[in-house]
């Protein structure tokens, strides 16, 4: 059984390390183009979205979602700047590419509608290093949705190695079985044949004694 698990772990997938620095780019809002961070990540989108959820609601700060982006109000982007609302939104990088994304975060002023921000509302600095400081948390969110489909399939290879075992003991009972019935029927063997015998020399001498008295 140890053999098995070792060879399991040995067999766990190597975590996929996060090299790309958010960029600058675009994204469309209601129709507008607005200046974003932009960040291709190696993860299933589900993944990054809840990854990034997680690390703003721990710093209390509650969201909500809006034109397809989810947001975040009076979050503090980083010191010496005013609080910001946050928008980003995680697409799928392609549809053969499912464990694969695109994120796009852009910030503006507090209470500031995207829609008619002017162009200086969207600070695309500091909506960059946002992104950049939440990729460690991404990447610790996708080794443990990792390590949980690990354990997932290792207690499914437990449980089906249990229940071979389990098998193996069931044939093992009726090979022993089958081995007593063999030495069982041996013996019955034996003594039907000795019974025959007897059967044979009771024939026999009644033979005789019938040619006798002829």
């Amino acid at each position: 059984m140890k053999h098995f698990i070792l060879l399991t772990i040995l067999a766990l997938p190597v975590l996929k390390v996060v090299c790309q620095q958010p960029t600058e780019g675009k994204v469309e809002y209601d129709k507008k183009q607005i200046p974003a961070a932009v960040v291709e990540l190696p993860y299933a989108p589900a993944v990054v979205e809840d990854a990034m959820k997680d690390y703003l609601y721990r710093k209390g700060i509650k969201g909500g979602s809006a034109k397809g982006f989810t947001y975040f109000k009076g979050t503090k982007v980083a010191e010496g700047l005013d609080n910001k609302d946050v928008y980003f939104k995680v697409e799928k990088k392609s549809h053969k590419e499912k464990n694969a994304s695109i994120v796009y975060l852009f910030t503006t002023d507090e209470n500031a509608d995207p829609a008619s921000a002017d162009e200086y509302n969207f600070d695309v600095s500091a909506s960059k290093q946002l992104l950049e400081e939440m990729l460690p948390a991404v990447q610790t969110n996708e080794l443990a949705v990792e390590i949980g489909g690990q354990e997932s399939s290792l207690k499914k290879a437990e449980k089906k190695y249990e229940s071979l075992e389990d098998e193996r003991r069931s044939i093992e009972k009726k090979i022993k079985k089958l081995q007593d019935d063999l030495v069982e029927n041996g013996r019955n063997l034996e003594k039907q044949k000795q019974e025959v015998e007897n059967q044979k020399r009771i024939i026999g001498n009644l033979k005789d004694k019938k040619l006798a008295k002829e």
